[in-house]
Formats: C-alpha cells, structure tokens, sequence
C-alpha cells in the first residue's frame, strides 16, 4: 500500500495541520500567556533576593572582622605578656645582685666608707649614688644592658638597727625612649 506524502505526514504528525495546535505548543502558549504574578514572581519582590544577598553578606562580614579583631588583641596582649615577663627577669635578677652584694660583700652597711664597686654578672653597675639622711643610708645603681642602655634599677634603704629594703625595677628594653617599654618591680624587707 502505498500512501502518499501528504498523508504520511499527516499520520505521522511531522508536520502539524493548520489550525490544529500539538501539546508542546499549547504548553508554551500556556506560559506565555500567564502573567508575571501567576509563575510566583511578583514585581514587588523582585529585589528581595538581591537584599537578603546584601544582608547576609554584611553579617558574615561583620563577624569577620570580629573575629579578627579578637585575634589581634590577642596577639598584643600575648606580646606584652611576654614584655612584661622580661621585666620581671630583669628585675629579680637584678635584686639577686643586691641582694648577693649587700649578704655576701657587706657594701650597703650604714658605716660603709663611699662608692662601691658591684658587678651584677659580668658587668659594673653604672650611676652609682649613696645618700645619707637622718637615719637613713640609701644607695642606688642601675644594671647595663651589654649593648648599652639599662635593663634595671635598684634601690637599697638601710637603717643603723641593720633594717634592709630593697627596690628592684626591670624593663622590657634597654631603649629608654620605647613608648612600649614595660617596668616591672620587686621589692625585699629583711
């Protein structure tokens, strides 16, 4: 049986018959004609998308730079923790030498005749001053630092009844001018 083109096509539905519409067209017909409001996206809303993008954005953000901030002052706070436990250092070793001159060398005493000549490790003490004023003899020195400067300051009270005081400062730095510079005390009554 042989059938002819026209009719072939027309069983087969190769090409559509005029004013016949397939499924698929009517779909697409079907959306086209909908308004915006019908598909779910009103004209209204449409930035919401675009705010709730900006709004979690700068949430995220802001705890960010929370976050850092707290990590930073951590940081500063870590390094002057540090700081400060090298002015302790240099304050008890420095009130370890005048402690050792004044038990083992007896240089603080209140007849002791004028300069002393101390060495706390390796090197002389410097700014060397003995005072006496009513009942009281006091001498200060200060420890150098081996590149130059002052690590600590020390100041030794003695009374005639053999009552002994001793104030020892350390720094952080030998540089006098740090604005960082951190001092840190000791002090000895016996």
């Amino acid at each position: 049986m042989i059938m002819n083109t026209q009719a072939k096509q027309k069983i087969t539905g190769s090409e559509p018959v005029r004013g016949f519409i397939t499924p698929s067209e009517k779909q697409c017909e079907s959306n086209l004609s909908h308004s915006s409001s019908e598909r779910g996206t009103n004209p209204r809303n449409r930035g919401f998308t675009l705010l709730i993008a900006v709004v979690m954005t700068s949430v995220i953000l802001s705890v960010g730079l929370a976050l850092l901030d707290i990590a930073y002052k951590q940081v500063v706070l870590s390094s002057v923790a540090r700081q400060s436990q090298v002015a302790f250092y240099a304050a008890d070793s420095a009130m370890e030498c005048a402690l050792f001159w004044d038990q083992k060398m007896n240089v603080f005493r209140w007849d002791f005749p004028g300069s002393m000549n101390a060495k706390c490790g390796s090197l002389d003490v410097v700014n060397p001053g003995v005072s006496q004023t009513g009942g009281l003899r006091t001498t200060t020195f200060d420890v150098p630092c081996a590149g130059g400067g002052i690590s600590a300051s020390v100041i030794v009270t003695k009374t005639p009844a053999a009552v002994t005081n001793i104030y020892a400062n350390g720094y952080s730095t030998c540089n006098v001018t740090d604005p960082r510079r951190i001092e840190r005390g000791l002090k000895v009554f016996y």
